[in-house]
């Protein structure tokens, strides 16, 4: 995010009840506990908020603004909204396609006890997974096929989601070896 040459900001979760705060984001309604974000920082939405606009978990774009309420300080106070030109954004739009996404409550347990947090549907994505992106189309990717595949297929959809071989850049050399995950077949 450095490379953003912009002020970056820790957002923190609102957490109620006892051992919120310490609850991983996949307990607490995929909402992170805290996560960093400045203007033109890549996000990932968490959530999904309108599937036929495109608005879904895994939505990708960059952090257009972030406001604040009439009277809050920036340095201690959470944003109100933070606004994001998100990529494959299909809905209405006035002038922009900048969404304004605002912070959701999702309810969970911990052991017997009933917990909330409060926090954007949002995390930093300058990079993701395989496994998140396996519904993704993307014009350029970078991806590291040198080690061995811990799963079958894993390189496939890592070099799949590109949409032409130049949009494709390995990160190091590879041994062919490495992308099966058992002895290959005679012939290959």
């Amino acid at each position: 995010m450095v490379h953003l040459n912009a002020p970056a900001i820790q957002v923190e979760a609102r957490n109620q009840g006892n051992g919120a705060g310490q609850a991983p984001s996949d307990n607490a309604g995929n909402l992170s506990n805290k996560f960093p974000v400045a203007k033109g920082a890549r996000v990932m939405l968490t959530t999904n908020l309108w599937q036929p606009a495109g608005l879904v978990n895994g939505a990708q774009g960059a952090v257009y603004d972030i406001a604040w309420n009439a009277g809050a300080t920036p340095r201690e106070d959470p944003p109100a909204v933070i606004m994001v030109d998100f990529d494959k954004y299909d809905g209405p739009s006035f002038l922009t396609k900048i969404v304004p996404v605002l912070p959701v409550t999702r309810d969970f347990l911990v052991g017997n006890e009933t917990c909330a947090r409060t926090q954007f549907p949002l995390i930093v994505s300058f990079a993701i997974t395989v496994h998140k992106c396996q519904s993704l189309t993307k014009d350029q990717i970078v991806t590291d096929l040198a080690t061995r595949d811990f799963q079958a297929g894993i390189s496939y959809v890592a070099v799949s989601r590109v949409t032409t071989l130049q949009g494709l850049l390995l990160e190091a050399p590879f041994d062919r070896q490495s992308l099966y995950n058992h002895t290959p077949t005679e012939g290959l």
